[in-house]
């Protein structure tokens, strides 16, 4: 069995930063899906969810960088399985996005506004 896999003719810098990239992130969201699980605290919820944002994020653009390399490959995978991993995590970013969205109207938390001055000659 052959060693060469087919990733060969990718940058091997970018596919580095990638793997890395996509370690990283998958370790954020589980921790934030974790503190999720076990806090009652409204705060601490709202925290663990930003956490999970984070880490879907550097999945998504691991998978941009994966994507793109893979494109520009003379040996890419096939095109169905790159386009549904792309695909894949950008519907996991909207998910994150609405679940955050949820937690915000659930527990009525707003971001602050800030007060600003009237400066208008009158």
């Amino acid at each position: 069995m052959s060693s060469k896999n087919n990733y060969s003719n990718l940058s091997k810098e970018l596919l580095k930063k990638a793997l890395r990239l996509d370690e990283l992130g998958s370790q954020i969201f589980l921790l934030g899906q974790g503190i999720s699980t076990f806090t009652k605290n409204e705060q601490i919820k709202l925290m663990s969810v930003v956490i999970s944002f984070t880490g879907g994020v550097l999945l998504t653009v691991s998978t941009v960088f994966e994507f793109i390399q893979n494109y520009f490959s003379k040996n890419p995978i096939p095109k169905e399985l790159n386009y549904n991993k792309l695909l894949g995590s950008i519907i996991g970013l909207i998910s994150a996005i609405i679940s955050t969205k949820t937690i915000f109207d659930i527990y009525d938390l707003h971001l602050p506004k800030e007060d600003v001055e009237d400066t208008s000659i009158d």
